[in-house]
C-alpha cells in the first residue's frame, strides 16, 4: 500500500510499495521542512502569460503534493494570470512541469537553496494554430433523407425563417445510448473529445478541445461545436450497440465553419 504522511510545518511524505500484514507496524518516514515557491510564467520578452497549469515532481519522477497545511493538496496547480504560489514543497531538488499557451516545458528548481522573489519560467508561445469550427452531429442509424434534412437545417442556420435543429422531429437524431467521439492528430495525440448523453428532454453534451477545458451543456440535439486545429485528424465515434466508426477528417484548407455528421449504424 501507499502511505501519505503530513505534519504541521513539513512537506507531505509518501511511503510507497510497502506490504503490511494485519497489526501494528513501525517504519521510518523522512520528513523535510515545508517551503513555498512563487512562480511567474512569462515569455522571453518578459510578458506575463495567461492561464495554464503545473505539476511538481521529484527527481525520480514521482508527483509531489502541493498545498497549504490547512487546505487541500493536489498534484496539479492551475493559474489564470501567469502566477502561482506553491506551498508545502520539500527541501530537495524538484522538477516543475509547466504548461501554458499550448506548450509544456520542464524546469529544474533546487528547493534546498533559498530563492528570493519569484522563480521565473520562460515559455515562448508557438504561432497561433489555425482552427476550424466543427459543428458535430451524431445520428443513430438513420437514413440519407434524415442526414440531408440536418444538412439543410445547418445551411439555413442564419436564416430567421429556416428550420432550426431544435425544431426538428426528435426521432431524426434519437440516440439510445451515450455516444463518444475522439479526434486525434497524425501522431496519435488526442486533440478533442465529446460525448452526448440522452436526457428526458434533449441531451447533455460534454466537449473538450486542445484550446478549451471541458464544458457541459444541455441542448435539444446530440451535437457539439468545437474549434479544432486545421490539420488532418482521425475521428473515432462509439456508442453501445453500434458499430464503431473511424475516418480521416481533413480540415486543412477548410472554411471557418463546417458541419460534420456521424451516422452510427446498429450492430
Amino acid at each position: 500500500i501507499e502511505v501519505k504522511i503530513s505534519a504541521p510545518g513539513y512537506a507531505q511524505a509518501t511511503v510507497a510499495d510497502r506490504l503490511f500484514t494485519i497489526g501494528e507496524h513501525e517504519f521510518d518516514a523522512p520528513l523535510s521542512a515545508a517551503r513555498s515557491l512563487k512562480v511567474s510564467v512569462v515569455d522571453s520578452a518578459g510578458n506575463q502569460l495567461g492561464s495554464g497549469h503545473l505539476n511538481v515532481c521529484d527527481l525520480a519522477g514521482e508527483p509531489v503534493w502541493v498545498g497549504p497545511e490547512d487546505g487541500p493538496r493536489s498534484t496539479h496547480v492551475y493559474f489564470n494570470d501567469g502566477k502561482a504560489i506553491l506551498h508545502g514543497l520539500p527541501a530537495q531538488p524538484l522538477t516543475l512541469e509547466v504548461q501554458a499557451e499550448h506548450k509544456e516545458i520542464e524546469v529544474a528548481v533546487d528547493m534546498t537553496q533559498p530563492i528570493e522573489g519569484e522563480f521565473e519560467v520562460v515559455i515562448d508561445p508557438d504561432p497561433p494554430i489555425p482552427t476550424v469550427r466543427v459543428d458535430l452531429m451524431v445520428l443513430s442509424g438513420r437514413g440519407v433523407e434524415d442526414v440531408a434534412a440536418l444538412q439543410r437545417a445547418w445551411d439555413a442556420r442564419h436564416d430567421p425563417n429556416g428550420t432550426k435543429f431544435g425544431d426538428m422531429p426528435q426521432d431524426i437524431y434519437t440516440l439510445l445510448a451515450t455516444a463518444h467521439v475522439e479526434f486525434r492528430d497524425e501522431g496519435g495525440k488526442l486533440v478533442a473529445k465529446a460525448w452526448m448523453t440522452p436526457l428526458d428532454e434533449g441531451y447533455e453534451v460534454y466537449s473538450e478541445t486542445f484550446e478549451q477545458l471541458g464544458i457541459a451543456n444541455k441542448i435539444p440535439f446530440p451535437g457539439a461545436s468545437m474549434d479544432l486545429p486545421a490539420k488532418r485528424l482521425t475521428l473515432t465515434a462509439k456508442a453501445a450497440d453500434h458499430r464503431d466508426i473511424t475516418r480521416v477528417l481533413d480540415l486543412t484548407g477548410q472554411p471557418g465553419e463546417i458541419l460534420e455528421i456521424v451516422n452510427l449504424v446498429r450492430r
